[in-house]
């Protein structure tokens, strides 16, 4: 304390009013620590600071007469009159805060009465002081009476004490200001770092002064959006109820505890919340000190609990099993219905006899049981129990270990009667020693008839052999067949260029020569030479299919079905036909020939059917069907009746003249073997003069099964 009150008194102040002391009365003042250090000082006599406080001796002197002085102060005086080893008058009086001497303020330097000239006179040679000026010095120091000195010294006596009373005024407001500040600065700590939101609201109005990161964090508005708005502006009360509640209890006792209420955060999530809160005062305007914490979490676990005790309860009062609760001494706690039932007690009857009243104690296998349950917490096996009157009985017993809320461990025994499934068990056992003679006596039977049924799979490998080489040859002939049609379809292109030559030279250089039916008849020949072409060029595509090496990869339909579609342009009459390919970023895994190949034809088939409707139209499009890829071509064109559904599947059938729509009847037969060879399948639904709608189906293929 004393150091603190030197350190916080304002010396610059108190020299001023030291110094219009002296100026006013003449008398000169200091203040000196308890060790005699000067800490403030005015109007000091000449005859001091030059000469008695320079001089070594004389210094000493005045320390000296400084330390008697204080050390008189100590025994509790008002003040004290002292002469000085120097020769002046020195008067004391002690700076005392809170009852604690720190300091003394020193007033003198004068004399009583004239004093004796000789004594300076001599002190002057003794000391070797310059006798004149030292003299002159003299000459200054005043003489006050005593009476006067007496007033003045209650005056200085009065300061005194006004300046401890400041002082401890100023240490009070100091450590009440850092009790103050630590104060604001745990609560800031606490304000900033607390997982729960916290929140200071203008009582006035609502509107929100600060807010923490917690709250940030769990209702998702910032400081910029919350900050100099209300809680009715950002909308964040679920339930007006629950705010008007919190005004109330405010209003009744300036504080609510523990209050309930659901809030709606910034994303529309709602929560529980527990709040507290509180009236405070900063500036003295008053405001609310919230703080929420989110239960959410708790109130769903708090329910799920409810649940699952409702869901135990219900387990344990209607199950078919017995059901027991005991402790680790034998003691029953609790017995289900079931188990009433089971040992013929009533429930009361069953917790009075405890757990080895109705256990068959003598059964070899229950230290066992205890062992296992004991080791591991749990135990399953059978027993023999024991009903009313003593009656053993076997069960099923499933035990285990168990802490409950109060940290007590606990046992639940599940126990189910068996005395039926073991009399079924014994008849079974019965049966399978009959079963078992049975058995021999078969198989002595069928070792005899294991000869004649060797006998039999040799005939049948020998027929599989036969089978096998007959399968082979057919194979082959499909092969020769394939190179027949090959060869012929190559060979026959060759003179049928011949005859669409000469049909044009004839054209051009003799038409003139030709009236009007020889003309046609040439059309005709040339037109018929390159339908026959086109025939040719389908059955050598056709026979091409089952040579060609199936190549899977990665392929986007989409891209397939817009380059097939762009194709079309250059046909005569695209721009009559509205086509519309609705196909989804899908990737297909299969053969990208056979897939285009079939598409192509599809969208051909389409066009051709559909070009003579006046608004014709075709959609092509995508399905996702569980493990497959189904895409559909549909058109509004002459459709066909489905009783020739499988023909218009096979090679050269036609259900349309080729003088109506041209074509060789092999396009949807090659849409067939590609789909077959890619695993999938093609068919069609239609109504006669409406429309047609063909579909491919292929199936999908994993990660796996690509690599295998």
């Amino acid at each position: 304390m004393k150091q603190n009150l030197l350190e916080i008194i304002d010396f610059e102040r108190i020299n001023t009013l030291l110094q219009g002391f002296n100026k006013t009365t003449g008398f000169v003042t200091a203040i000196l620590d308890l060790e005699g250090n000067i800490l403030s000082k005015s109007g000091w006599r000449q005859i001091c600071t030059e000469f008695h406080r320079v001089n070594p001796k004389t210094s000493k002197r005045c320390k000296i007469s400084d330390t008697e002085l204080a050390n008189k102060l100590a025994a509790g005086e008002k003040y004290h009159f002292y002469k000085c080893l120097n020769g002046l008058v020195d008067v004391a009086v002690p700076m005392v805060f809170k009852g604690e001497h720190i300091a003394n303020l020193f007033t003198g330097q004068f004399f009583f009465e004239e004093p004796d000239r000789n004594f300076f006179i001599k002190q002057a040679s003794k000391y070797g002081f310059d006798k004149k000026k030292y003299l002159m010095a003299l000459d200054q120091v005043p003489v006050i009476p005593e009476k006067k000195v007496k007033p003045a010294l209650d005056f200085l006596l009065n300061m005194t004490e006004l300046i401890a009373e400041m002082s401890v005024q100023q240490i009070e407001q100091n450590e009440l200001n850092n009790v103050l500040k630590e104060s604001e600065e745990k609560f800031k700590l606490a304000f900033l770092t607390s997982p729960d939101s916290v929140n200071i609201n203008r009582l006035e109005d609502g509107m929100y002064i600060d807010i923490n990161d917690s709250f940030t964090e769990i209702t998702g508005y910032t400081k910029e959006e919350t900050i100099g708005r209300t809680s009715s502006e950002i909308d964040i009360w679920l339930n007006s109820e629950d705010r008007l509640r919190l005004v109330a209890g405010l209003k009744k006792s300036g504080k609510v505890k523990n209050l309930e209420a659901k809030f709606k955060l910034k994303d529309g999530r709602i929560i529980d919340g527990l709040m507290s809160a509180a009236v405070i005062s900063i500036n003295n305007i008053p405001h609310i000190l919230s703080i929420t914490r989110d239960i959410t979490e708790f109130k769903s676990a708090e329910k799920a609990l409810r649940v699952s005790e409702i869901k135990y309860r219900s387990f344990f009062e209607n199950s078919m099993d017995a059901i027991l609760l005991t402790g680790p001494d034998g003691k029953i706690y609790s017995a289900n219905p079931a188990a009433c039932k089971m040992f013929g007690y009533s429930k009361n009857e069953i917790i009075q006899l405890g757990r080895e009243g109705i256990v068959d104690l003598s059964d070899s296998r229950l230290p066992i049981l205890l062992s296992q349950r004991k080791a591991k917490g749990k135990a399953v096996g059978e027993i023999t129990m024991l009903r009313k009157y003593k009656t053993p009985f076997q069960v099923e017993l499933s035990s285990a270990i168990f802490i409950n809320a109060e940290n007590e461990p606990l046992t639940s025994m599940i126990i189910r009667d068996i005395t039926d499934r073991k009399k079924v068990e014994n008849e079974i056992n019965k049966l399978n020693e009959e079963l078992e003679q049975k058995v021999n006596d078969r198989t002595n039977e069928l070792s005899r008839s294991q000869e004649a049924l060797l006998n039999l799979v040799e005939d049948l490998n020998e027929k599989s052999n036969e089978l096998e080489k007959s399968s082979q040859s057919l194979e082959s002939k499909n092969k020769e067949l394939e190179t027949f049609t090959y060869s012929v379809s190559h060979d026959l292109k060759a003179p049928l260029r011949g005859i669409d030559g000469y049909s044009q030279i004839l054209l051009k250089d003799y038409e003139s020569k030709l009236d009007s039916e020889g003309q046609r008849f040439l059309h005709t020949i040339r037109n018929s030479a390159l339908q026959m072409n086109q025939l040719i060029n389908d059955l050598l595509e056709y026979s091409r299919l089952e040579r060609q090496t199936i190549i899977p990869s990665a392929v986007q339909l989409k891209e397939v079905v817009d380059i097939l579609v762009a194709q079309q342009s250059t046909s005569q009459n695209f721009n009559k036909i509205s086509i519309v390919a609705d196909i989804p970023s899908v990737e297909i895994f299969t053969d990208r020939n056979g897939l285009t190949l079939s598409l192509r034809n599809l969208i051909e088939n389409a066009i051709k059917f559909s070009q003579k409707k006046r608004n014709p139209k075709i959609e092509i499009g995508y399905q996702d069907v569980d493990t497959k890829h189904l895409i559909f071509v549909k058109d509004n064109g002459i459709g066909f009746n489905m009783k020739f559904h499988d023909r218009i599947f096979q090679i050269f059938q036609r259900l349309q003249r080729s003088e109506d729509y041209e074509g060789t009847g092999i396009g949807l037969a090659m849409v067939t073997k590609a789909l077959e060879r890619l695993n999938g399948k093609v068919w069609a639904e239609s109504k006669l003069g409406k429309e047609t709608i063909f579909y491919i189906e292929l199936p999908k293929i994993n990660t796996y099964e690509r690599n295998e």
